[in-house]
């Protein structure tokens, strides 16, 4: 719910998700996971909120990657796509 009031009200978007709390049922630390959302170009100039948007690598305009490194994930990842 924080995520929600986080983003800009009163606009359309279009939401998902990506589970990583369910690894945190593994034995230890998650060594690496990478998680890369690649947009079409047709979504160009769009904006995309994340509850992780400062944890973000954005090597190029239209993909974003999360890396999780030697820790157990609390949350999952919440995007908005506007």
């Amino acid at each position: 719910m924080d995520f929600l009031k986080s983003i800009p009200q009163n606009e359309g978007y279009y939401f998902f998700d990506y589970y990583l709390i369910s690894g945190a049922s593994w034995k230890g630390a998650i060594a690496e996971e990478t998680v890369t959302l690649k947009l079409d170009k047709s979504w160009r100039g769009h904006s995309l909120y994340s509850n992780y948007r400062d944890k973000l690598v954005q090597p190029d305009a239209m993909t974003y990657s999360y890396i999780l490194r030697n820790a157990e994930p609390t949350e999952n990842l919440y995007f908005a796509l506007k």
